[in-house]
């Protein structure tokens, strides 16, 4: 098994991160619609579904276990408004900005 290199202070692999970039830069450029639509397509992976416990070792421990929970959960939270009649600007805000604070420890930098 290999060691996770990338651990943020959370214990969250930082790479994790990139899961989530694509749309978090698209953010302040791209309409609702656009958002709606390129959320729609994504194809956004829970935490471990990117990280795999069979090939990392210690990829969920008692200390992270929470945080993978609610990450996960932010993933189907996401998908839920995936389409244009269900979407929400600050829903996607809020998201992103906890996403990013779960990851790092640290206050999100603003996106817009």
């Amino acid at each position: 098994m290999d060691t996770l290199e990338d651990l943020s202070r959370t214990g969250i692999s930082q790479d994790y991160f990139g899961e989530w970039v694509g749309i978090r830069l698209a953010f302040p450029n791209l309409s609702d619609s656009e958002l709606a639509q390129r959320l729609s397509t994504s194809r956004l992976r829970k935490y471990t579904d990117r990280i795999s416990p069979q090939r990392y070792k210690d990829v969920i421990t008692p200390e992270n276990q929470a945080t993978i929970r609610r990450l996960d959960r932010l993933v189907d939270e996401t998908k839920a408004f995936a389409s244009p009649e269900n979407f929400s600007r600050e829903k996607l805000r809020r998201i992103l900005h906890e996403v990013y604070e779960l990851i790092y420890g640290l206050p999100s930098p603003p996106i817009d």
